[in-house]
């Protein structure tokens, strides 16, 4: 027990670094940008815990919705991960770009959980590259944590008005848990309406606009 502690802290104090950074490496076409916060070490240091049902693509974990919602409300009808390929298609097509404010850190607790990560590099120099080589309008942030770093490390221009900022509630199964009681959301969830079909419609909304 106490060897397989000190593994665990040896483990901790390893530094991760982002294994895709951006999607797509090249385009200077992009109108859309998603933005998430980082991956689950299983994508970058423990690769020998994913499983069939993990995607090597941003928020691919066969425990994060992102795409599935995505997918949902867009009416694409892609499964996954047979269909990573057809959405990868999709996103360069249409004029989206992806990529996550975190690009190198450690983690205080064997977790994927957003609030573990320490000693962050912040994600500044690509995403800065992408709105001031793209024409961005719209940037979708993955959770509200997401959007408070940014704010904070991310330096861009803050005369920019011109680009539209929304908070898509968090697409983990943790997610659903917070969203009766999210005041940054724009609407409420109906009183008979369960969080799952709350945070779809959400999406939906929002991913139309």
């Amino acid at each position: 027990m106490l060897k397989e502690k000190r593994e665990s802290k040896c483990f901790l104090e390893i530094t991760e670094t982002h294994p895709w950074k951006i999607y797509p490496k090249k385009n200077h076409s992009a109108t859309k940008l998603i933005l998430g916060s980082f991956p689950p070490n299983k994508f970058t240091v423990l690769t020998i815990n994913k499983t069939q049902c993990d995607m090597d693509f941003f928020y691919g974990s066969r425990d994060n919705f992102f795409w599935q919602l995505f997918s949902n409300a867009l009416n694409l009808k892609y499964k996954f991960p047979d269909d990573l390929q057809r959405l990868k298609n999709f996103l360069v097509e249409n004029n989206w770009a992806v990529s996550d404010v975190v690009i190198k850190c450690k983690r205080k607790h064997n977790t994927a959980y957003d609030n573990d990560l320490i000693d962050i590099k912040w994600n500044q120099s690509i995403i800065e590259d992408i709105i001031a080589n793209n024409k961005i309008n719209t940037i979708y942030f993955t959770s509200k944590w997401v959007k408070e770093k940014f704010d904070k490390h991310i330096n861009i221009n803050k005369s920019n008005t011109n680009i539209n900022h929304y908070i898509l509630p968090s697409p983990s199964r943790n997610g659903l848990r917070s969203i009766g009681r999210a005041t940054f959301l724009e609407y409420q969830k109906e009183p008979k309406e369960t969080a799952t079909d709350f945070r779809l419609r959400y999406y939906k909304d929002i991913l139309n606009r």
